[in-house]
């Protein structure tokens, strides 16, 4: 009896204590449905319940095509873990006897995610734009991601990192990656427009772009000074600037439309190369000349001509009107007279030419002075005395004289450049034009610094320094050598031998290795350096080099002192005892 109602007792407190149930035990069933962000039915979701305590797996369902599940289990606490590839799993406690059995809608959100701080932009026909855009993985597994873009026809867009084109990726679980979404919008689109980039894995994340395409207000062709006056037979010229107000790189065809009978006009550049297309980067432009002739039986009168700037592909043309007015030869009192119209200076240096502007006729005028199509880069400014001018007022029958200051660039090429100046009245009617020709020559000049002044090497052996020679003009200098004067008998090596060529700014270093004879008395030397090219020669430069003798002849000659001490220590203690 004892023993029976003991194993009552212990069979009683098993069931009670034991995480296995029994039939009979108290049972709830947990249900709910899986949705994605968009609260759709998830299908093959994996739904897992593990007991609070003690923790272990207790049921593994899966969620039907609809995304509902549903799960029988003992009365209990437990959490839920839900997971699907390509979606971050989520977890969710419940008590079973304490609260309501369903779950409700569980959403589980995509690993991929896609996000940007920019959604819509505003631009114009032809700009490129950059998108910033973070890919991020919040799963727990890799995901390998390609990208997809879709839009508008004729738009050209690409995936770009630090270093390049992105196509495709490895994205680590818990990462993110900052990318931008390069589009280029062609010269024909208008209105708005949508993008939609996605990015591809186990499931897709999409971001929509809304480009807003308005008309360009930006001109591409241009001028300063587009009314002129000439007489008939007289060539008259416009400097244009055509530039590229697009964000990529463009090809224009320049041309003179509109030109009356028997006018010959011409797009040059600058240097007066005769043109008719350009290529043009982003932003980038580039200043043309405009000549234009009229026949000397011209009619006296207003004409107008059109300058044409048009894209390679014909789907971007614009125009500028520029207006020549035809006067009689004679009439003009304004006259300009020039002391030197030919000059020639070096590259860098500044050159004057004196020049006197007279008002022949009646009346007083305000004269505005001006520079045009001088050569890129260069300087030129109208001076009195030290005082910069750009405009005049001259009375009748009086002149004033100036200073034409001309300073090209130190990077300027040997050559002739036409520096053309211009006098004209307030209403911007050119009075009298002057050509100035200005010739470049070579500027030479070359430094020497050696590494050091002053030097040693014992007799028979030799001593290193180098020296370096420094191009200070504004023209390169060919066969560079650095020549050596030494005492005679000494043995001198320079390495290299010498340059081919050494531009402006830059230097070169040469090595100097010296060999004294094993004859030469101990002292002091003098070598002379000097830098050589074909077209100059630097200042020369003295280096003391101080020969010493070997050390052998000093031991010798410690040795001899030695014994000499000796040999008088004992004829001083020979002599002392008498």
């Amino acid at each position: 009896m004892n023993v029976a109602a003991c194993f009552l007792i212990i069979l009683t407190l098993y069931v009670t204590i034991s995480p296995v149930r029994v039939a009979w035990a108290a049972e709830a069933t947990v249900s709910g449905r899986v949705v994605d962000e968009d609260n759709q039915g998830l299908t093959d979701v994996k739904v897992e319940a593990y007991s609070s305590v003690p923790v272990f797996l207790s049921r593994i369902t899966y969620t039907d095509s609809d995304g509902y599940f549903s799960v029988p289990l003992p009365i209990d606490k437990y959490t839920f873990h839900f997971s699907k590839p390509g979606y971050a799993t989520k977890s969710i406690s419940l008590d079973t006897s304490l609260e309501s059995p369903n779950l409700g809608d569980v959403v589980l959100l995509k690993a991929l995610r896609l996000s940007s701080p920019v959604l819509s932009r505003v631009a114009s026909p032809g700009d490129k734009l950059m998108l910033p855009f973070t890919v991020s993985n919040i799963g727990e597994d890799p995901e390998m991601v390609e990208f997809l873009v879709s839009k508008p026809e004729g738009w050209s867009t690409r995936i770009i990192d630090q270093t390049g084109e992105v196509t495709k990726l490895n994205l680590l679980t818990g990462t993110s990656l900052n990318l931008q979404l390069e589009v280029i919008i062609p010269l024909t689109s208008i209105g708005n427009n949508n993008l939609t980039l996605t990015a591809a894995g186990k499931t897709n994340s999409t971001l929509n772009f809304t480009i807003t395409v308005k008309p360009s207000d930006k001109s591409i062709i241009s001028c300063q000074f587009p009314g002129k006056s000439t007489t008939p037979g007289e060539t008259v010229r416009f400097q244009v600037r055509v530039k590229n107000p697009f964000g990529v790189e463009m090809r224009f065809r320049v041309a003179v439309d509109s030109i009356p009978l028997n006018w010959t006009a011409f797009v040059k550049t600058a240097g007066g190369e005769a043109v008719t297309e350009v290529t043009l980067d982003n932003s980038e432009f580039v200043d043309l000349i405009i000549e234009v002739t009229p026949p000397v039986t011209a009619r006296i009168g207003e004409y107008g001509i059109l300058v044409k700037a048009e894209s390679s592909d014909g789907k971007v043309t614009t125009s500028l009107p520029l207006n020549i007015t035809l006067t009689e030869a004679g009439e003009e009192e304004i006259q300009v007279a020039a002391k030197f119209l030919k000059v020639t200076v070096e590259a860098g240096k500044v050159v004057q030419c004196p020049i006197t502007i007279i008002n022949s006729g009646e009346t007083n005028r305000t004269l505005l002075l001006s520079v045009v199509e001088s050569p890129t880069d260069w300087k030129v400014a109208f001076k009195s005395g030290t005082v910069e001018v750009s405009g005049l007022y001259l009375t009748a029958g009086k002149s004033e004289n100036l200073v034409v200051e001309v300073t090209p660039p130190s990077t300027a090429n040997i050559g002739s450049y036409a520096v053309p100046v211009q006098v004209e009245s307030e209403d911007g009617v050119v009075r009298i034009r002057l050509e100035l020709k200005v010739t470049i020559i070579g500027s030479y000049a070359l430094s020497l610094e050696p590494s050091t002044l002053l030097t040693s090497a014992t007799v028979g052996g030799s001593t290193t320094f180098t020296a370096r020679i420094t191009n200070k003009g504004q023209t390169p200098v060919t066969v560079l050598r650095l020549n050596v004067d030494a005492p005679q008998g000494w043995e001198t090596s320079v390495t290299p031998a010498q340059v081919e060529s050494l531009k402006p700014r830059e230097s070169s270093t040469f090595t100097v290795v010296v060999k004294t004879p094993d004859n030469t008395v101990a002292g002091d030397y003098l070598l002379t350096l000097k830098g050589l090219s074909d077209q100059v020669e630097s200042d020369e430069v003295q280096i003391r080099v101080t020969a010493t003798a070997p050390t052998s002849w000093g031991l010798i000659g410690i040795g001899i002192a030695a014994v000499m001490v000796v040999a008088l220590i004992v004829v001083f203690k020979k002599f002392r005892r008498r």
